[in-house]
């Protein structure tokens, strides 16, 4: 039985050899394609992780930016930016996060108050699906345009 089992380890340490770089033995997880952003089994590649992160994080920034002045939301309208105005009227009815109160305070409250100055400025009226489908309008003109 012993030497049985010691055979069956070293046919086993004979089949692996070591790894030239970080997880290349790893079985069943090796990539073998990438398709959307997405590995073959289901886990998403560093750089969608990224890309989607990186737009998350502008979109957020973006927003805030707008929120504390309020003056360049006409700028945007003037400029046609709608898919901009589509995401900070959605930041702005997702409301903000009360836990953000209790990390950033003096951030929650300037948010707060840009978001007051925003809707009494009578930018509340705008609705998020009418910009985006004014600005995919905007988009096709600029299409046709060019060809």
């Amino acid at each position: 039985m012993g030497i049985c089992l010691i055979r069956f380890l070293m046919e086993a340490e004979s089949e692996f050899r070591p790894a030239t770089t970080p997880f290349e033995n790893v079985g069943m997880l090796r990539v073998t394609h990438h398709e959307g952003g997405v590995r073959q089994f289901g886990r998403p590649t560093p750089e969608f992780i990224r890309s989607v992160v990186g737009k998350a994080r502008d979109r957020d920034m973006l927003c805030r930016h707008l929120i504390t002045h309020p003056d360049e939301v006409a700028k945007f309208v003037k400029d046609r930016r709608f898919a901009e105005l589509a995401d900070l009227v959605d930041y702005i009815n997702d409301g903000i996060d009360a836990a953000y109160a209790m990390t950033d305070p003096y951030h929650f409250r300037q948010l707060c108050k840009g978001i007051a100055e925003f809707y009494l400025r009578g930018w509340g009226s705008l609705n998020a699906a009418k910009l985006r489908q004014a600005q995919e309008r905007d988009d096709a003109n600029a299409s046709k345009d060019k060809s």
